[in-house]
């Protein structure tokens, strides 16, 4: 099963004794993993930064790098992330990208402006297409 760093709140949270959980804290309380030794049924993660989007939920990844379309990956059967299934899915990328943009909405007054950064602020592949193989990267003169 998946883990985010924001889950580790809710989780210890739990743990603790917590009564309840705050509105305000996101991720997945995991604590009936040590509990019981269960594992959660569902599983959802969003977030971005700069011109990066995504939402994870169980095995489905839609996700948009340097502002370009949403992809769509099943992570279960694709884990490096290279068979784009965004038009064989157009169901499952529509419900997700609904429910990202929900999520985004609940606590951004604006909508998500693509490509509103500079290229020095961009990460990635920078809008290429070419995907990042670090193999591939300039030798420096210590190596």
């Amino acid at each position: 099963m998946p883990v985010h760093v924001l889950d580790f709140l809710p989780t210890f949270y739990a743990l603790a004794g917590g009564a309840g959980r705050p509105e305000d804290i996101e991720g997945t309380d995991l604590s009936c993993l040590w509990k019981t030794g269960a594992q959660t049924r569902d599983y959802e993660m969003m977030n971005y930064l700069v011109d990066h989007r995504y939402i994870r939920r169980n095995d489905w990844k839609l996700v948009s790098v340097d502002g370009q379309p949403w992809e769509l990956y099943n992570i279960s059967r694709d884990r490096t992330e290279t068979d784009n299934l965004i038009a064989k899915n157009p169901e499952k990328a529509q419900e997700l990208q609904a429910a990202w943009e929900k999520w985004y909405n609940s606590f951004s007054k604006k909508a998500f402006e693509v490509g509103k950064v500079s290229k020095r602020s961009r990460m990635g592949d920078q809008g290429s297409g070419v995907r990042y193989d670090p193999s591939a990267s300039p030798k420096t003169e210590e190596e």
